[in-house]
């Protein structure tokens, strides 16, 4: 190979480097917030948070529990241990939403889905996430060797995370039909967590420093992403107004406007 040709090769090399990282500069959005309040977790550990329309849940892995929180205070309402709900033994919670008027609570590692009345302390019903199918077109991954991080509802079907390194990926899920209907990959290696936003998803990454990624219903990323209020975000929910984001190393709920 001449010279001339090496020499051109290298700059064009240069030239497409430059323009991949202005067209990722222009892409790339930071959404300005304001953290409107922050309360102390109640638990050491919280995993994921859910609203039911005027209260905030959230569930913490340390302590196996439901917790039930005035979202003006901060004081708990209510809680309820998992260990005491007959049918539930073990389980490690990774994931929580509100589906009215139940709450799923997602095990992270036996993938499985229970349905719990919180007004009766009692389980309704069970779906393994391991024996469900994937609708025509769904791309698959190694559930198996995948741990649900993150739950959410769209006010019909439920989206889940799924932690797998460059596999982490995104579900929508209708767990009725025991089917998995949407797959995409997560924007990050890590997605704790995500939150159904005025038909859009926000997804956290847990990889400090955090980021809050947007992305549309189809799972494509608009560019548009929030700094993490704080070191290690677990858990988000949306109350119609407020984004609350959940942290681990501060243990506090966050909740935060986005200003956009």
């Amino acid at each position: 190979m001449g010279k001339k040709m090496l020499s051109l090769i290298v700059h064009l090399s240069v030239v497409l480097m430059v323009v991949g990282l202005v067209v990722n500069s222009q892409v790339a959005r930071e959404v300005p917030f304001e953290v409107v309040s922050v309360f102390l977790s109640p638990g050491p550990s919280p995993q994921d948070l859910a609203w039911d329309g005027e209260t905030l849940w959230v569930v913490d892995d340390l302590t196996n529990t439901l917790y039930q929180i005035d979202p003006s205070k901060g004081e708990v309402l209510f809680d309820l241990s998992l260990r005491h709900i007959e049918g539930m033994p073990d389980v490690v919670p990774g994931g929580l939403a509100w589906l009215d008027p139940y709450l799923m609570v997602a095990d992270a590692k036996a993938l499985i889905l229970y349905e719990v009345d919180p007004s009766d302390r009692t389980l309704v019903s069970v779906f393994p996430l391991l024996e469900f199918q994937r609708a025509e077109g769904v791309r698959s991954i190694a559930l198996t060797e995948s741990r649900l991080s993150g739950l959410t509802s769209d006010g019909k079907r439920l989206w889940a995370t799924f932690i797998a390194g460059y596999s982490s990926s995104i579900y929508r899920i209708n767990y009725y039909e025991g089917l998995f209907i949407d797959h995409f990959w997560a924007p990050g290696h890590t997605p704790m967590d995500l939150a159904w936003v005025n038909r859009s998803l926000w997804v956290v990454d847990g990889v400090h420093p955090g980021r809050i990624y947007q992305l549309t219903a189809e799972g494509k990323p608009t560019g548009a992403y929030i700094p993490s209020p704080g070191p290690s975000p677990s858990g988000l929910a949306f109350d119609g107004t407020y984004l609350w984001v959940a942290d681990r190393e501060e243990q506090s709920l966050f909740r935060i406007l986005i200003q956009d």
